[in-house]
C-alpha cells in the first residue's frame, strides 16, 4: 500500500455516503443527526456537532460536499502524513477534521440556541476551512482557482 494513501479521507467519505443514504431512505436518521441548537442546549445533545457533518439534504448537497472533501481532504491528509508520519499524521488529520467540524457549529449554536425553528445539516463550514488551509499552504492554487472562475462566462 502506498505510504501516503489518504485512508482517513476515504473512511470519512464512506461514512458520509452511508449515513446520508440512510437519511435519504429514513428521515429519522437526519432528525437524529442534524445540528439543532435548541435541542443541543435543552437536552445537552452535543454529539450533533459531529453527526451533522455526515448527513445531507439531497444527493446534490452530498455529492458537492463529497467532491470538496475528496479534493481538499486528500491534500490536507497527505500534508499531515508527510509532516508527522503515517499513523500520527492520520490522527492529527482526523483530530483537526473533528475540531473544525465542532468549531463550525459553535457560532450557530450560540446564536440559535433559543430558536426552536433553526436546524442545519452538512459540513460546508468545515470544507471552507479545509479550502482556506489548502490555499494557505499552496497560494498558487488560489490564483488558479480565482483565474478559472473569473473567466467563466455568465
Amino acid at each position: 500500500m502506498n505510504e501516503l494513501f489518504p485512508l482517513v479521507t476515504v473512511s470519512l467519505l464512506a461514512a458520509m455516503l452511508l449515513i446520508s443514504y440512510s437519511g435519504f431512505t429514513n428521515y429519522s436518521v437526519i432528525e437524529a443527526c442534524r445540528h439543532y441548537p435548541y435541542l443541543e442546549h435543552r437536552d445537552k445533545s452535543y454529539y450533533r456537532w459531529i453527526t451533522c457533518g455526515f448527513v445531507h439534504g439531497s444527493w446534490m448537497h452530498l455529492l458537492l460536499n463529497a467532491f470538496v472533501l475528496y479534493q481538499f481532504g486528500f491534500v490536507v491528509e497527505k500534508m499531515m502524513i508527510m509532516q508527522f508520519g503515517q499513523i500520527p499524521g492520520m490522527m492529527v488529520y482526523l483530530t483537526l477534521y473533528l475540531i473544525i467540524l465542532i468549531l463550525s457549529c459553535l457560532p450557530t449554536y450560540l446564536k440559535q440556541q433559543n430558536n426552536a425553528s433553526y436546524a442545519s445539516i452538512g459540513a460546508s463550514g468545515l470544507y471552507q476551512e479545509f479550502c482556506l488551509y489548502t490555499f494557505t499552504i499552496f497560494p498558487f492554487l488560489l490564483f488558479l482557482f480565482m483565474a478559472f472562475f473569473l473567466y467563466l462566462p455568465c
